[in-house]
């Protein structure tokens, strides 16, 4: 599930406005803002990678699950199956190969 709380806190830690943002981002401002505020947001893998680059932060934070609490509560399997959903969203994305290349093991 994705976290546009998590964005938000890390867009205001690193001193950008919204409106900062979307232009260093290239991403409309609507879009960032939709993406805060919406909790059953899906933002394009494409757009949020730009955001992720101004902000220097690794784009898995903004999907980390509510439901793990301990280590011992990862499901791996279910974890790399959502990697795997993330990346589909681009097909091109080489590490989508990768990623199911786990599971041909």
């Amino acid at each position: 599930m994705f976290k546009g709380s998590v964005l938000k806190e890390k867009r205001i830690a690193k001193g950008y406005t919204l409106k900062e943002l979307a232009e260093e981002a290239g991403v409309p401002f609507t879009t960032i803002n939709g993406w805060e505020i919406n909790q059953n947001a899906k933002p394009r893998k494409s757009l949020l990678l730009k955001v992720c680059d101004v902000l220097k932060i690794n784009i898995a934070i903004l999907y980390e699950d509510e439901e793990i609490t301990s280590k011992s509560d990862v499901d791996i399997i279910a974890l790399i199956k959502k990697i795997i959903t993330i990346y589909e969203r681009d097909a091109d994305d080489p590490r989508l190969a990768e990623a199911k290349k786990i599971f041909d093991k």
